[in-house]
């Protein structure tokens, strides 16, 4: 499937009106899948021919690892700590206005087609949208697509609207259907890695060599260590697994698993799209602020885990970000400075002509869309479930673990924790005089953002749903 974007005009001319707005949520991709961002595997013809009319934001990074936590932050150029506790009883709070109840003051109306997981209403997040549909539990673009595009033609208004389509294509289970699943694959391949692949929840039982078939992730992992991944827990929980008859992972398991997760990027890339397709039938493509971009990537083997809610390592934070303005203007721009998801909004606002909320830790890009010079970023932080924290500077990235994002002691442990010491983790190559740079710049930022810790009870339904997608044990 391709899509046929018109050629840009010498001078093009955008609405003489506020101009509507497409968000594109493409979960769990990594930008490094894409060919816009360097990939020579060519997957991804729709998003790459986007690229080309749009500025293309080369060194974003996530504020988290995890999909409610990552839109969140988005929404509201917040830090998930910001918002409530970083851990599983969040619920983004209702004082806070996001982007869709900021749009909302300026004239606009807003709706959302979305793929379950966290992004189901239970979870909080279509909180001032004036439309949010669950369309399909760990649904993809395929289910999400259609309805928008129906919201669309039916609507019979003149009014700017925000439209936010969302689908866990890349995320696990990596097979898609046919011919996607096995693209890239070997669809012969009867290893363990093609039992992982075509399973639910299976690319997260393949850790260290092992495929822990039938355990829980709280089983796989030490949940309440310092560091999840600790090089010490996964050993001795490694020797019980093998205790207990869990399967060899090979290489070449890891290799077909990332192969099928390579299919499911062109999967999302076919129904990409059908969305810019159907855009420019209904008129919309060229008026519109298309904004593209992934919540958190995913690993692929690296430390060998497939996840994404383990580390903050940058197969995980690193993610594409592309906007196209009206009429392609600027296309082929490319900007190569730190960019983060908290920028979105802004961005966002700012084209839309609208003032951003008294708070926002991200800024403006439209200067950057127009080659303007930025003052320089020192770094982009990040937060992580298992209590994690990262800074992502110009040279590489350092994590530490051991106290919840929105611990309010954290700033303190980190100037108290020894550099050497267990609760820190470079990135790979990261070089060792950018260390402390990165240390300091991390507890600065931890002083200056304060953290919310009155995190709403727990509803009996969110439990259960969390409980059934394996977020906790049985």
């Amino acid at each position: 499937m391709t899509f046929l974007l018109p050629a840009l005009l010498a001078c093009a001319v955008g609405p003489s009106g506020p101009p509507p707005v497409v968000l594109v949520s493409l979960d769990t991709l990594r930008a490094d899948r894409l060919g816009a961002f360097g990939s020579a595997a060519g997957l991804s013809p729709n998003l790459d021919r986007f690229a080309r009319e749009a500025v293309v934001f080369e060194r974003t990074y996530s504020q988290s690892g995890e999909t409610l936590f990552s839109h969140a932050s988005l929404f509201t150029s917040r830090y998930p700590s910001e918002l409530g506790p970083v851990d599983y009883t969040f619920s983004p709070p209702g004082d806070v206005p996001g982007l869709a109840e900021v749009l909302e003051l300026y004239g606009y109306e807003s709706a959302a087609f979305v793929a379950g997981g966290h992004m189901d209403p239970v979870f909080g997040l279509d909180t001032g949208w004036g439309h949010w549909e669950s369309v399909q539990d760990w649904g993809a673009l395929a289910h999400t697509v259609p309805p928008a595009l129906d919201w669309l033609d039916a609507r019979e208004t003149e009014a700017p609207f925000l439209l936010l389509v969302h689908g866990y294509d890349t995320h696990d289970r990596y097979l898609k259907p046919s011919p996607w699943g096995h693209l890239v694959a070997d669809p012969t391949y009867r290893g363990a890695g093609s039992k992982a692949a075509a399973r639910v929840s299976g690319a997260i039982q393949a850790v260290d060599g092992l495929l822990w078939q039938g355990w829980r992730f709280d089983e796989i992992h030490d949940l309440q260590s310092l560091r999840v991944r600790a090089p010490e827990n996964r050993a001795a929980r490694a020797a019980q697994a093998r205790a207990e008859g869990a399967r060899p992972f090979t290489d070449e398991d890891m290799a077909h698993l990332a192969a099928t997760y390579d299919g499911s990027v062109a999967w999302a890339d076919a129904w990409f799209g059908v969305l810019m397709a159907g855009l420019e039938a209904q008129g919309v493509l060229d008026e519109a602020v298309i904004v593209v971009f992934s919540d958190h990537g995913e690993e692929l083997g690296e430390d060998g885990v497939f996840s994404h809610r383990l580390s903050l390592s940058e197969a995980v934070l690193r993610v594409p970000l592309m906007i196209r303005l009206p009429g392609g203007a600027e296309g082929g721009r490319r900007v190569s400075d730190l960019t983060a998801l908290l920028d979105v909004a802004p961005t966002v606002l700012d084209l839309a002509g609208a003032r951003a909320p008294g708070v926002v830790r991200g800024r403006s890009l439209v200067p950057a869309t127009r080659g303007d010079p930025q003052p320089v970023r020192r770094a982009i932080h990040a937060e992580g479930v298992f209590r994690m924290v990262a800074a992502v500077g110009q040279e590489g990235g350092l994590v530490f673990s051991g106290l919840s994002a929105h611990e309010p002691r954290l700033a303190g442990a980190i100037a108290a924790a020894a550099p050497e010491g267990p609760s820190w983790e470079p990135w790979p190559e990261t070089p060792e005089e950018s260390l402390p740079e990165l240390r300091s710049l991390l507890e600065t930022w931890k002083r200056e953002v304060s953290p919310r810790t009155d995190g709403r009870a727990l509803d009996p339904e969110k439990a259960r749903i969390l409980q059934e997608r394996g977020y906790w044990g049985p």
